[in-house]
């Protein structure tokens, strides 16, 4: 961890980026600002070494001695103008006060005339600042930022490049063209807002509030766009940041670009972390506010932690605003240097200094700076050495070798009846994350690596004295009534539902709270875990790409997948059998290459620790590179004999992980040749029970000659049924989200007039008959399947509800009618109203954007209704096959955001039978 008073840094540069830099961008001629000023910075790099975790700060170890042993580098020096622009590659960056020693007032009017004296970042300058795949180059997306400030105002400007501006309003402008910026001046998260450029104006959005007095309406913003690029001016009261103006004249502040080319949002460009995939006030950057007074000042910056024994660089910049040189003496005991250096004029010196933590622990590192004048000023910071991977996976070790005992205090208490319901959480934490924290270090994240270890000592020594005290009888236990396996009522505001008490077995009915996780295969696998885990319910998924299949390529209980456009096919076929009347037949022909290839796959449900056997009797004709049975990577394979033979049996066996609960098996093909593949068999190594569904080819499933696709229960019965199961036998009540937006891609490019451009995640027209064919079948086939398992709480209809009926050509005529039934067919009212002089409602347009207008808010109303009589008729189609079964739809918290979002949250009362928000709190 690194501290300096308030101020906390975590740059990482170094000379060879600032050279970089100046051979990627062209330089241009400045202004110089004139004020007699000079600067000293220090960098510290560790290349390589993974950052903290979770901005967890990493207690002491111990207190050590520092070595270093390289020998300092003499000075480099730069030119103040090519080092000017190069804080695109750094994490802290300089804002001069504005108007001060010429560098002139500031003007918000979207032009960058006045910004040319102050420090420049460049972005992109590195592949990590860049989330996004397929960036072009600067074109693509990139930005120039400036920053200044004054005693009442923090300003920055922008010039952002971008070849196609696609912006989105309010709430969700994240999802467009937009920028993002957010502060942390104590050291949590916040504010954050964002601004774009839409309908001819700036407009800018609070998505969080952190510790500021005001908000968006006190910021004065500009826009102007010109071609590919669009300049932003902004002027914030320190009361819209934080409490006022930084004692420290430090600011934590970072920003990110969002780009959005007119798909959906495509990714963003980011200065450092901090916004995107987490809201971390640890990765923010730091500006330094530079008074027009100040003769010289300093900082450092560099990673919170520095594994033992590495060597590590601090780079000092001293940058010289005088005419003439300036003579400065830096002393650091801790790093053994004590040296001179003379930086000219208007010229940036660059010093490197080593260091090489020996233990791990706090290193206290001072830094003194005197200039020839006279006036000193000391900074200190600790750096944390960490400790090496066999260091920490000996902590994870110790603590696995107490869990027995643990475990043995647990099965005391539970013999006398006293509950240990809290307990049980920390020992199944214990359990799982011994694992966790050493896959940790194997994939190089030590910082977490020791988190999770010093944790888990903690959970340990928690829970073990807690249970000693239950036994001695000087502490308290505490029973938790758990659900138990139920469809729950619901009356009023509550779940109620029966509960058992583990300790005393007693039983009742009550309110329950539902919690738990979602939403993939882990918590599928963690189902037996959660209720020790103290959590009662998940959400899993399903989607109509899952039931809804191509008559390509359709097997019945199979899913067939392609790699590296391999011309292959995979067909059931008559007349060729090893027994019944039909084989699976995989034709390949396309010559081996690496990730090129058919396969034919079905998931099954296993045990883990079980041994299994896979037999296959399989017939080739010039057969080469084929191989079953797969699982998790496939990396099981058990090879087909190659050439041209009649049919023979492959045999393989394996044995599943601790974890493992489901095994993908595979027919794969991987070079030219056809094989036929009949009487597939998985089972327990000797059972005579076969897991394999349609394991000879002979069901046909959900074929039908007379419909454009096939409907197909086997992802239902695989997948959906068997976690149902397991659900219900470890109390574990499930949320079944439905996921429209998982619409079948085949059926996108096969009919692409269902294709809309929607923001949301949903991307095809609700009502065009094709889709509402689709969707009501997968319903049908669905909710039957799943409605009488009493582990299933609720249908989730909807995730993050979003729908622009103004991207969906197929809703104008709807529109039309809307507006002709609305002005009760008179187009003179609707102009009155509007102020516009249309001829007919059909030449009436959607408006593109939410504005304040009555053409917005018809808009709005229509796009309301058409987004909820499309729940509704899901609604009614699920309360038709299970009258009882709850649904509801998983909107976003916004109440303004939604205006455009076609939620209307009364409306969806009304078809829901559970009323809530997808919502969030974020994690300092």
């Amino acid at each position: 961890m690194i501290k300096e008073g308030s101020k906390r840094m975590n740059n990482q540069t170094n000379r060879r980026e600032h050279r970089r830099f100046l051979g990627i961008w062209k330089q241009r001629k400045r202004r110089c600002f004139p004020a007699a000023m000079w600067l000293l910075v220090f960098a510290l790099a560790a290349a390589g070494f993974p950052a903290a975790v979770l901005g967890q700060e990493l207690q002491a170890l111990s207190q050590s001695r520092l070595e270093t042993s390289m020998p300092p580098e003499p000075p480099v020096y730069i030119m103040w103008e090519d080092f000017r622009s190069s804080f695109g590659s750094h994490n802290h960056a300089l804002a001069l006060e504005a108007g001060a020693g010429g560098t002139g007032s500031i003007a918000i009017d979207g032009s960058l005339d006045e910004w040319g004296p102050y420090a420049e970042l460049r972005l992109p300058q590195n592949e990590a600042q860049l989330a996004m795949t397929g960036w072009s180059g600067p074109e693509d997306v990139s930005a120039s930022v400036y920053m200044a400030y004054d005693e009442q105002y923090f300003y920055w400007a922008a010039r952002v490049t971008d070849n196609v501006h696609t912006p989105v309003s309010d709430s969700t402008m994240w999802r467009g063209d937009s920028i993002q910026f957010a502060f942390s001046p104590d050291g949590t998260y916040g504010p954050e807002y964002g601004i774009n450029y839409m309908d001819g104006q700036a407009h800018v959005w609070q998505f969080s509030e952190g510790k500021a007095i005001e908000g968006a309406a006190q910021i004065t913003v500009a826009a102007v766009q010109g071609g590919n690029e669009i300049v932003y001016e902004v002027k914030m009261p320190w009361s819209t940041i934080y409490t006022g103006k930084p004692e420290t004249n430090v600011l934590p502040f970072t920003m990110l670009f969002n780009d959005n080319d007119g798909a959906g949002r495509r990714g963003w460009m980011e200065w450092t972390p901090g916004i995107g995939k987490a809201k971390s006030p640890a990765s923010h950057a730091q500006v330094h506010l530079i008074p027009a007074e100040t003769d010289w000042s300093f900082w450092v910056e560099g990673p919170k932690e520095v594994p033992v024994s590495a060597t590590v660089e601090y780079a000092v910049y001293a940058v010289n605003w005088e005419s003439a040189p300036v003579t400065l003496q830096l002393k650091s005991e801790a790093l053994g240097a004590d040296r001179s250096l003379t930086v000219p004029g208007r010229t940036v010196a660059e010093v490197r200094l080593p260091f090489a933590p020996a233990e791990a622990g706090d290193h206290p590192l001072d830094f003194a700076l005197t200039a020839s004048g006279g006036g000193e000023r000391q900074q200190e910071l600790v750096a944390t050495a960490v400790m090496t991977p066999a260091e920490v996976e000996a902590r994870l070790n110790a603590v696995a070798a107490k869990l027995p005992q643990l475990e043995g205090l647990l099965q005391q208490c539970e013999a006398q009846g006293l509950a240990t319901d809290y307990e049980r959480i920390n020992y199944a934490v214990i359990k799982d994350f011994i694992g966790y924290g050493k896959e940790d270090i194997v994939q190089g994240r030590l910082s977490r690596a020791y988190y999770v270890a010093v944790e888990l000592q903690e959970l340990y020594e928690e829970a073990a004295g807690k249970l000693q005290g239950y036994l001695n009888g000087s502490g308290t236990p505490l029973a938790v009534p758990r659900y138990v396996t139920g469809r729950p009522a619901i009356d009023g505001y509550s779940f109620v539902g029966d509960t058992k008490v583990r300790s005393t077995g007693a039983v009742e009915e009550r309110p329950i709270f539902f919690t738990g996780y979602g939403a993939f295969t882990k918590v599928r696998e963690d189902i037996p875990k959660f209720q020790d885990l103290g959590a009662n319910a998940i959400q899993i998924e399903i989607g109509p790409r899952d039931v809804i299949l191509d008559k390509k390529d359709f097997i019945n209980q199979y899913s067939v997948s392609r790699a590296g456009n391999v011309n292959a096919a995979a067909e059931v076929v008559e007349g060729v059998s090893h027994s019944g009347l039909r084989s699976l037949q995989i034709s390949n022909s396309s010559p081996y290459q690496s990730n090129v290839y058919i396969n034919v796959a079905q998931t099954i449900a296993v045990e883990p620790n079980t041994t299994y056997q896979f037999k296959v009797w399989v017939k080739g004709n010039n057969a080469r590179n084929t191989w079953f049975p797969g699982g998790a990577s496939m990396k099981q394979r058990k090879s087909f004999p190659s050439g041209t033979y009649d049919w023979q049996e492959v045999v393989y066996e394996y044995t599943t992980g601790p974890q493992e609960t489901s095994y993908k098996l595979m027919v794969l093909s991987e070079n030219t040749g056809v094989i036929w593949v009949d009487d597939l068999w998985v089972g327990k190594l000797g059972s005579d029970v076969n897991l394999v569904a349609n394991s000879g080819f002979e069901d046909l499933g959900g074929y039908d000659e007379n419909k454009e696709y096939v409907v197909s229960t086997g992802k239902i019965q695989s997948d959906i049924e068997q976690a149902l199961t397991r659900a219900a036998t470890h109390d574990v009540a499930v949320n079944l989200l439905i996921s429209p937006h998982y619409f079948p891609a085949w059926a996108l490019t096969k009919w692409p007039e269902l294709n809309v451009a929607n923001n949301g995640f949903i991307k095809f027209s609700l009502f065009q008959p094709m889709a509402q064919a689709i969707m009501e079948d997968y319903l049908r086939a669905l909710i039957p399947a799943v409605k009488d398992y009493p582990s299933l709480h609720s249908i989730t209809l909807t995730n993050e509800s979003v729908y622009q009926s103004n991207k969906d050509a197929y809703a104008l005529p709807f529109w039309h009618s809307y507006l002709e039934e609305l002005y009760g067919g008179d187009i003179g009212e609707l102009n009155r109203v509007y102020q516009s002089g249309y001829a007919a409602f059909t030449e009436v347009p959607m408006p593109a954007n939410v504005t304040a207008s009555p053409w917005s808010y018809d808009y709005v109303m229509f796009n309301n209704d058409y987004f909820s009589r499309w729940h509704e008729w899901m609604a009614g189609i699920i309360h038709e096959l299970a009258p009882e079964l709850a649904v509801h739809a998983k909107i976003m918290g916004d109440p303004r955001g939604s205006l455009s979002w076609g939620v209307d949250i009364e409306r969806f009362s009304e078809f829901s039978q559970i009323n809530g928000n997808d919502n969030w709190n974020y994690i300092n």
